[in-house]
């Protein structure tokens, strides 16, 4: 038993017959499970490139991964300058944009413009600076969507 895993009282001292289990999730490796996410996710530097994109966000945005990673996200998009003003915006005042509706069409598509209701929240830390976090869905289908009842 490692002694991360020990719970200690009050006074600090270790429980022996008390432990935290190993989570559920330690099994998977996180890109294994955003992946698995149908919901875009794509995470941005402060100079808009792409840093990480999940299969969902790729299908939608028309890219490998591969081919985006350290490239602006404006280079994939056709007719982008909206999402790009409001990426910029949220870089500059640090708040989150909720559920805004973009329409947004893969660079070279030939597929008409789809409309992408966009959440966008900076990620900053000390280490890596200033990040964004895209969280993104087809519209439509989120309309149709029916809504879970607890």
């Amino acid at each position: 038993m490692s002694d991360g895993n020990i719970r200690r009282t009050n006074g600090g001292r270790p429980l022996a017959f008390e432990y935290d289990p190993p989570s559920a999730l330690s099994h998977f490796e996180p890109a294994e499970l955003l992946d698995a996410l149908s919901i875009g996710l794509v995470v941005l530097d402060a100079q808009l490139c792409v840093i990480y994109a999940n299969v969902a966000a790729q299908d939608a945005l028309a890219f490998r991964l591969d081919q985006a990673r350290g490239r602006p996200i404006g280079d994939f998009l056709d007719q982008s300058s909206g999402l790009v003003t409001t990426l910029r915006r949220v870089l500059e005042t640090g708040e989150c944009i909720a559920d805004r509706e973009h329409p947004v069409r893969p660079f070279g598509s030939s597929r008409d413009a789809s409309a992408l209701v966009v959440t966008i929240t900076p990620l900053g830390s000390q280490v890596t600076g200033t990040h964004l976090l895209l969280e993104f869905a087809d519209a439509i289908e989120r309309q149709t969507v029916p809504a879970r009842r607890t």
